[in-house]
């Protein structure tokens, strides 16, 4: 038997987050250029996330596939 097509397997959901972790939702990875990502966080309740380009916390649904995304802070000093 060959299997083919596994792209909907997946087992990391956003209530499986810690705080602090940097993700970003699968709906939103059709297109590179569009992925928004985000880091979780809990200051306004324990279901936000912070978007990383705009600075927006939002609330998102605990059952929703997301990719946790390795990255690196580096914090540049200011000339």
């Amino acid at each position: 038997m060959q299997i083919y097509g596994k792209a909907d397997i997946h087992s990391t959901m956003y209530k499986d987050l810690k705080k602090g972790d940097v993700f970003y939702f699968l709906k939103d990875c059709k297109e590179f250029l569009g992925q928004k990502i985000y880091m979780r966080c809990g200051h306004t309740s324990e279901n936000s996330a912070v978007n990383l380009e705009t600075g927006i916390c939002y609330g998102f649904d605990d059952n929703e596939p997301v990719e946790i995304v390795e990255a690196t802070l580096n914090i540049e000093q200011k000339k």
